[in-house]
């Protein structure tokens, strides 16, 4: 009793809830629009166009169902708008604005942009007929035939719908250029090969001209009739047959008629995909990999640069499309700074943002020194801090700064989709007003270069305007003297020519430049959003699961079926689950029911619990576990439970027992390594500690090493405080994998049952 009481007055004591953003929620006819607390004037604006979009879509064949939960996510930069059908019907926009050449970063509303883009995918998955539908009718929205559309087809849709939507084609200047440029390759290449010029985003680059040209030549109500017929299908490769009863003709068919109406205008062997690259020592980077260097786990921005400990610095979306910026040195990957950064350049200088306004970031040892020196601000403060500097007024997104050996800082700035060149020497001043794409900012001396679409095509331009490359694909990236010309198979670091270095040195200085000439930003007078009163964040709404899941599991010895759905609220901090299966063979039932919010969780299990080892040792229980758990709210890898266990022997009538324990886990990941640790203490006295330690290594093969060990003091109970080596991984109920058993591959089910044991597998 002693220790069950001190469990949970320890228990209780631990508990306390981390502080959660503050979140709001708008809601107008089902349409839910969660956002941060200083957001509301953008979230009023998408909540006010939902019912415009979804009378469009509707007209189009595509209606939409609510409730429909709308997420301004403040920790997703990575510029793609998410979707979910299950456990409700959610939309999740980027609260980071998307940076040059990123999609949706020339539209004057790229939120806007996302919003439309995600309700259109929505009603995508929402068409169904035939068996589907009757599918949907029993379980909700667990089946959506569509969902499985190929990656340009869902996103080629989508983007031609919000074109009609606007009345107007959304230029993409660059994409446009590679279309005419870069061979259009077969149609299974052109979803998920990033490793295969012009790499992940092939899948817009011509996915979106196919389907404009599908709707050019047939119309939109065949490719409302492909929805409709894919919809209805419960077999992926039925696609292309529905093809061929739409249009006549297998979608290869139609691809190739598509690459002979659209050749290319010359066909080289030049050129290297290219992402971004530094010039001296020359390194460049893409999709697969650092060259010279490692792999890349995630995708990686344009901008980089080796800083003067030679390290390598450039941003990547890590994992849950957080930018953060990565330093390659001494054959060690790291990652730096602090989250929501992007686009380092020379000088230390980033962008971030503050919920959706973008800033520049100067890393603090360099900030310090030009607190002091360069910008005119109250006297330098004793320790270094990193500097902030919030965009241009109305500035959606910043890409490409860099910085000159005299403090000031050039970045393209977008405002309403038109991006500029904009200079910053403690104020800033425009230094562009040309419509269209100036990026790429480059210090030359005290001349500026840059790319600009002002011609038509990309070409480097100074900051003057003057035009000193013509090429009759594109050039982009200045650094110093070298830059990217686009051939047929990328891009060819070339240097510019002797005209070109006469005509740059020639141009006014750009000290000079700033007194002679002075832009300013457009003065923006919108249209104020329709008021609808934000209320205080509740999990209520958005927490109710929209489907029931069938579930079954088949082993050589079982069958088991049940059924099974959970929910989850959209900030993610609130979770259930629940779920019954019987088993066949034992004529029992099993279920669970579990939760969690914020830093606490809990769950109950009845299942049975069974096995007989090589020595005859038997184990045959039914059980009712239930677990309290919390983890501190600045260390998610650790956990401390009060559990506690009733069960009884199947067969022989014996009595009910009560077995309580407390626990501390640990769970890391870092780098190749994974740890895993757990300190039992059981109310009888006993105590044992258990954990896997596993190394992954290889880069496209993979392997594992895994080490498992575990030990436990005091009486031996079997089935409760030993472990077992060998056994059944999966169990077959809801326990899933228990962390007592040490699977060893190669070896019959549950060889052994003792209070030492250790595996290794590879």
């Amino acid at each position: 009793m002693a220790l069950r009481a001190a469990i949970f007055v320890g228990v209780v004591i631990l508990f306390s809830s981390g502080q959660v953003p503050a979140l709001m929620v708008m809601e107008q006819n089902e349409y839910y629009v969660y956002y941060p607390e200083n957001e509301s004037h953008l979230a009023a604006d998408l909540l006010g166009s939902c019912a415009k979009i979804a009378d469009f879509l509707k007209n189009h064949g595509l209606p939409l169902k609510t409730p429909l939960h709308i997420v301004l996510d403040d920790s997703l930069d990575q510029p793609a708008v998410r979707t979910k059908v299950i456990p409700h019907r959610q939309v999740r926009i980027p609260l980071k604005g998307p940076g040059v050449l990123e999609d949706g970063a020339n539209v004057s509303n790229p939120w806007h942009y996302f919003l439309f883009m995600g309700l259109s995918a929505q009603a995508i998955y929402n068409e169904r007929s035939g068996i589907p539908a009757a599918a949907h009718t029993l379980f909700g929205d667990l089946i959506s035939p569509n969902v499985i559309l190929p990656e340009w087809g869902i996103d080629g849709i989508a983007f031609l719908l919000y074109e009609l939507y606007h009345q107007r084609t959304v230029p993409a200047p660059l994409a446009q250029t590679l279309f005419t440029v870069v061979p259009i390759p077969q149609i299974d290449q052109v979803s998920n090969h990033p490793d295969v010029w012009p790499g992940r985003f092939s899948h817009r680059i011509f996915g979106r001209p196919f389907i404009r040209w599908l709707y050019e030549h047939h119309g939109w109500e065949k490719l409302s009739r492909i929805l409709d017929l894919h919809g209805r299908g419960i077999i992926p490769i039925e696609i292309e047959g529905e093809a061929k009863a739409v249009y006549g003709k297998s979608w290869p068919e139609l691809w190739h008629e598509f690459r002979q109406a659209h050749p290319c205008v010359s066909v080289t062997d030049e050129g290297m995909p290219i992402i971004g690259y530094w010039k001296d020592p020359f390194i460049y980077w893409n999709d697969a990999g650092i060259h010279p260097g490692p792999r890349l786990s995630h995708p990686p921005g344009r901008y980089g640069y080796v800083a003067e400990d030679g390290g390598l610095r450039l941003s990547a979306y890590t994992t849950g499309g957080i930018s953060r910026t990565i330093t390659w040195r001494n054959n060690a990957m790291r990652i730096q700074g602090k989250e929501h950064t992007w686009d380092p350049g020379p000088g230390g200088v980033a962008v971030t943002r503050i919920g959706s306004t973008p800033f520049l970031i100067i890393e603090a040892d360099r900030a310090y020194q030009l607190r002091a020196a360069t910008w005119p601000q109250p006297r330098a403060t004793a320790s270094p801090a990193a500097r902030m500097i919030a965009a241009p007024h109305q500035a959606t997104q910043m890409s490409g700064p860099v910085m000159d050996k005299t403090g000031r800082i050039a970045v393209a700035a977008a405002i309403t989709g038109n991006w500029d060149i904009w200079l910053y020497d403690g104020r800033w001043h425009r230094l562009t007003d040309a419509p269209g794409i100036e990026m790429d900012p480059w210090f030359e001396e005290d001349r500026l270069i840059f790319s600009s679409n002002a011609s038509g095509r990309f070409q480097l331009h100074t900051h003057t305007m003057t035009q000193l490359t013509h090429f009759s694909t594109a050039a982009i990236l200045p650094r110093g003297k070298t830059f990217l010309h686009l051939q047929s198979q990328g891009w060819q670091p070339r240097q510019l020519s002797k005209a070109a270095q006469s005509e740059l040195a020639s141009t006014v200085p750009l000290s000079e430049y700033l007194q002679q000439r002075k832009l300013s930003a457009p003065d923006l007078r919108q249209d104020p959003s329709a008021v609808v009163e934000g209320k205080p964040y509740s999990p209520v709404k958005s927490i109710w699961p929209n489907y029931i899941a069938p579930d079954l599991y088949i082993d050589t010895n079982d069958l088991q079926i049940g059924l099974s759905t959970s929910g989850r609220d959209v900030s993610g901090e609130f979770a259930w689950d629940t779920g019954a299966r019987y088993s066949i063979k034992d004529e029992v039932w099993s279920f669970r029911l579990g939760g969690r919010a914020r830093n606490y969780n809990a769950r109950t299990t009845r299942y049975p619990f069974g096995y007989t080892t090589s020595r005859l040792d038997v184990v045959s229980e039914i059980r009712q576990d239930v677990k309290l758990g919390w983890h501190p709210p600045m260390a998610e890898q650790l956990e401390v439970s009060a559990n506690y266990r009733r069960y009884h022997a199947r067969y022989d009538g014996a009595p009910t027992a009560e077995q309580w324990w407390a626990a501390l886990q640990y769970r890391r990941t870092f780098g190749r390594w994974y740890l895993n640790g757990i300190v039992d203490l059981f109310e009888q006295g006993s105590q044992s500690i258990y954990g896997d330690v596993a190394y992954r290594f290889g880069e496209r093969i993979r392997t594992v090493t895994q080490l498992s060990y575990g030990n436990t003091w005091g009486d031996a109970i079997a089935g409760h405080n030993t472990f077992r080596i060998g056994g059944n991984a999966a169990e077959g109920f809801f326990t899933q994998r228990p962390s007592r058993l040490f699977p060893l591959r190669g070896f019959d089910a549950n060889l052994l049952d003792a209070t030492q044991a250790a595996t290794l597998n590879i």
